[in-house]
């Protein structure tokens, strides 16, 4: 009997992912390797094939996954004087883009500069995908090539934002209200025009996949692929710590602007009415790359501890008594929260923190806008080990049955054959020609 062929995949990321450094990484690795498991795939990444070799020997669960580095270029460089020609104009025009939005985004939107055209020129023939998927909605230009290379490949966007969403929430104070309106049109045109050219959608969040209902996005075959969390590598810890001063814990991207916010919004507002009502109560800042104005609360208060870029949030989810996540701003859901519910760490939020998870309040999660009520929402649940213990096996158990990746990927995978029946007759396969440089 004739063995059947894998459908091939082909994901493109504007950053690197592995090892998954933060949030987004994190993201795109879970879901690139969760779809591995059902399609041929590689991957083209921003960064070293030392960098990639060095993970897949401290993850050899990486493999299964074909990683290709495409930074900084040098194999992929065109080789007529048109194409040198074309890539010369699709840098300008992505300088000239980036440009356009600086001081905005802080460089986090568009990632690295990547002339992506070149690049795919070389590597779409090659590999031959029957699905391109692209991580972020971030580089828009490269969607006319996949067309025109690969018309019958099925184009998915993975959204980890709304980014218009996002932006509205975190635009700088000092720009004018005409300057704010022009910024959010602009991108939301941006939205629409890349969006609406791909075949399949994938938002975060059914919060998500409305806020691009209301753009008009509505032609793509849209699905909601949510963040997940690997309850078997994150596992429930059956008692909570007993010794030790009462700690706190808040898990995220020290550089990212609403994660920035939230911290200062909780040591303003929060933190001082709750070292009123707790005795000794300690605070566990953890993540990568944290800004300046971070690494100045712990030194200006012991109680506060600021560790950064650590191998592993493990040991500090165990260590803690309730987490925290006083986020308001941000699209998508928060995979602190997650991490937090596979280990049976009690948590407590803000409302838009806890946005896009199917969480109850005082069933899984609780949740308070109000700084004295978060407080005492904190003070609750360690005088209340009993109820705090009840909360975390809910919210344990959420996360084992609704938000394991290997059950959301699973679901993202049927969907995407079924988008590729539709898309293409069966039969039709095209087989890949010699990799250039390999």
């Amino acid at each position: 009997m004739k063995s059947e062929h894998r459908p091939r995949l082909l994901v493109l990321s504007p950053e690197a992912i592995v090892p998954p450094g933060h949030g987004g990484s994190l993201r795109s690795a879970s879901v690139i390797l969760g779809l591995a498991r059902h399609f041929e795939t590689t991957a083209l990444v921003p960064q070293s094939q030392a960098d990639i070799d060095s993970a897949i020997r401290s993850n050899p669960g990486l493999e299964i996954v074909r990683w290709l580095s495409i930074w900084p270029h040098l194999g992929f460089r065109p080789e007529s004087f048109f194409k040198k020609l074309r890539r010369r104009m699709d840098t300008w025009r992505e300088e000239q883009l980036r440009r356009s939005w600086e001081g905005v985004c802080s460089g986090w939107f568009f990632g690295p500069l990547i002339t992506w055209n070149g690049i795919l020129e070389q590597i779409l023939p090659a590999t031959a995908p029957d699905i391109v998927m692209m991580e972020h909605t971030r580089h828009s230009a490269s969607l006319d090539t996949v067309r025109r290379l690969r018309p019958e490949a099925l184009l998915v966007v993975n959204s980890h934002n709304v980014e218009s969403y996002l932006v509205r929430q975190i635009m700088p104070e000092s720009f004018t209200v005409p300057r704010r309106q022009m910024m959010v049109r602009r991108l939301e045109d941006y939205e629409r025009e890349l969006n609406q050219r791909c075949d399949v959608l994938w938002s975060c969040s059914l919060a998500d996949q409305e806020r691009y209902r209301q753009l008009g996005i509505t032609r793509p075959a849209c699905g909601v692929v949510p963040n997940g969390v690997d309850t078997h590598s994150t596992p429930f810890m059956e008692t909570m710590p007993r010794s030790g001063n009462p700690q706190i814990l808040f898990t995220g991207t020290l550089c990212y602007e609403p994660n920035i916010n939230g911290v200062h919004w909780f040591h303003r507002e929060v933190w001082p009415i709750l070292k009123g009502m707790v005795s000794q109560v300690r605070w566990q800042i953890i993540g990568r790359a944290p800004s300046h104005s971070i690494r100045e609360l712990a030194d200006n208060d012991n109680a506060i501890n600021v560790a950064a870029d650590v191998p592993s949030v493990q040991p500090y989810l165990n260590e803690a008594h309730v987490g925290i996540c006083p986020l308001f701003a941000g699209s998508g859901t928060r995979l602190k929260i997650l991490e937090a519910f596979s280990a049976g760490l009690p948590m407590v939020s803000t409302r838009l923190g806890a946005e896009g998870i199917d969480a109850v309040p005082f069933e899984h999660i609780l949740i308070e806008d109000d700084p004295a009520n978060f407080a005492s929402a904190i003070a609750w649940l360690l005088r209340n080990p009993w109820e705090a213990h009840l909360i975390r096996q809910n919210a344990r158990r959420l996360a084992v049955e609704k938000y394991d990746w290997s059950s959301i990927t699973d679901l993202a995978s049927t969907q995407l054959n079924d988008e590729l029946r539709r898309k293409r007759p069966a039969g039709q396969r095209q087989q890949p020609s010699r990799l250039v440089g390999a």
